[in-house]
């Protein structure tokens, strides 16, 4: 069985501001970044 590790990643302000105001087309992509910070997959 293959051990999960998280990893550690910069998020660019606009990723932020992108979830925030929900901005397309990027809303998605940026929702997938904040909701793996979320769960602890990222750091």
């Amino acid at each position: 069985m293959q051990e999960l590790r998280s990893m550690a990643v910069l998020i660019d302000t606009n990723v932020i501001i992108d979830f925030l105001i929900t901005r397309e087309p990027y809303f998605e992509s940026s929702s997938n970044v904040i909701e793996k910070c979320a769960a602890g997959e990222l750091k």
